[in-house]
């Protein structure tokens, strides 16, 4: 049932089975819930205290879906997570559970694919309409992907992530690399170099974030963005 009931697209006759499974089990099918996805195994999450009408998926060895009822809960699970260090990926409160679970999927895969420990979907549904759009320029696509081909190239890739996760700030992301600042814009003028993107210009930037964010996720099949 509970495997049924976070599934994104079910049709009308699906719905009414669930329905009425719901009712035989004593569960308000049509009451708002929160799903939240907790990568680490069942076992793990023994710790995790919940109360009646919360309800827990083992949806594979590492991922733990919990179907909560209010957002206490939904704190309690983000405060465990963070805790344990586990990611953790929230989708929007609504009645229809397999819209919530898909939104926590995808922050998951976001979260992995950018290696940025986001929460909640709110922080991105931008960056999954971005991957979504087609938008980005296949040529440059290409060129990231012939650079990540090279150990220098690979650099160059870590090094744009970086600042692109640290929005630019120079001294952070130097920081986050362990280089010295000469380095970072070393690199960055590489890029404008080989990619004829400019780092330091806005419009450019953007272009470059698009970019990355495609090739990462034709890169990473198992994480994509549909």
């Amino acid at each position: 049932f509970l495997f049924r009931w976070t599934q994104k697209d079910i049709d009308f006759d699906t719905t009414q089975n669930l329905e009425k499974e719901a009712l035989e089990l004593n569960i308000d099918f049509y009451f708002e819930r929160t799903v939240v996805i907790i990568k680490c195994s069942a076992k793990k999450l023994l710790d995790l205290r919940l109360e009646q009408d919360n309800f827990h998926l083992n949806r594979s060895v590492n991922t733990q879906v919990l179907i909560c009822k209010d957002l206490s809960t939904v704190k309690k699970c983000i405060n465990f997570a963070h805790n344990h260090n586990y990611r953790v990926g929230v989708g929007s409160t609504t009645k229809n559970i397999g819209k919530s679970f898909y939104e926590a999927q995808t922050v998951i895969k976001i979260s992995t694919l950018l290696d940025k420990d986001y929460i909640y979907y709110r922080e991105v549904k931008f960056i999954q309409q971005l991957l979504t759009s087609d938008l980005a320029d296949k040529t440059l696509v290409e060129k990231f992907s012939m650079l990540d081909n090279t150990e220098s190239g690979t650099d160059l890739l870590n090094t744009l992530l970086t600042y692109l996760k640290n929005s630019g700030n120079m001294n952070k992301t130097a920081s986050d690399l362990h280089i010295h600042r000469n380095t970072l814009l070393y690199r960055l003028s590489k890029i404008h170099n080989l990619i004829g993107l400019n780092p330091h210009k806005f419009t450019d930037l953007f272009q470059l974030f698009l970019t990355l964010l495609t090739y990462l996720n034709h890169k990473n099949p198992q994480l994509k963005i549909h």
